[in-house]
């Protein structure tokens, strides 16, 4: 591999910014829903998001570079992440503009819709990406690659917590088609994905970090993420909500 391991580690330091803005607004925008907050696509919650999808699509241009450059590096199994974080990148070029134009034709919508969905998709991949290119890594013992590992770990555990609520809250009713999931099947969905995927996420940080108190740090700061993403902006989101009633 001719590229250098840390310019690797700045790519997936910057995919993981996006990633964490991109779940964060997300997560703020489904506050915003289950609040009942009047929406559109220009919102502070959006901003955030896509303010996310804008640095994960540097990261992108960036792992493009290295891997065009570096014919070696694409047969090793680092390369994956950073293919992964491309992919998702470039199909939320298009996401972001088909969620404005799905906002023109339909008006405010739901949580489920396929603009949404396709969004938070592509995000869980690029943190897939982001996972596996700095739990690879880890061997070559730069001090910021673990912190930057927890931070992937809760990161994906977040955006895997926000997808299965995608298809089981019943927040997906807008101003002209229902996409609620029926409740037995949304309680289904959320009482089996969200055990299971947290602790296959759980495992994963255990395996890879290894030592005492890394996987403690990933439970941590998915309780921060969710306290900054979910419990404090339901605040503001009820101030707005009463100003705009």
């Amino acid at each position: 591999m001719k590229t250098d391991p840390k310019k690797i580690i700045i790519v997936l330091i910057i995919s993981l910014i996006g990633s964490v803005l991109e779940i964060w607004g997300g997560s703020w925008d489904i506050t915003s829903h289950l609040l009942g907050v009047p929406e559109s696509f220009f919102t502070p919650p959006h901003a955030v998001l896509y303010s996310g999808v804008g640095i994960g699509l540097i990261a992108a241009i960036v792992a493009s570079v290295i891997l065009l450059k570096d014919k070696e590096l694409r047969d090793k199994s680092l390369s994956f992440g950073l293919k992964l974080i491309i992919a998702g990148s470039v199909i939320q070029i298009f996401a972001g503009p088909s969620d404005y134009a799905w906002h023109e034709m339909f008006g405010v919508d739901g949580l489920l819709s396929p603009t949404h969905l396709t969004l938070i998709t592509v995000i869980l991949i690029q943190s897939v990406g982001t996972v596996l290119g700095l739990t690879r890594l880890i061997p070559y013992n730069f001090k910021i690659v673990k912190p930057a590992t927890v931070a992937s770990f809760s990161t994906l555990w977040f955006i895997i917590i926000a997808f299965s609520f995608q298809f089981g809250l019943p927040i997906s009713e807008g101003e002209t088609m229902d996409l609620n999931p029926d409740p037995y099947v949304g309680g289904v969905i959320l009482s089996t994905t969200i055990p299971f995927f947290t602790t296959l996420v759980f495992w994963g940080a255990a395996k890879s970090m290894k030592k005492f108190g890394w996987t403690s740090s990933v439970v941590g700061l998915l309780l921060f993420f969710n306290t900054t993403a979910n419990v404090i902006p339901a605040k503001n989101c009820g101030y707005i909500y009463q100003y705009l009633a």
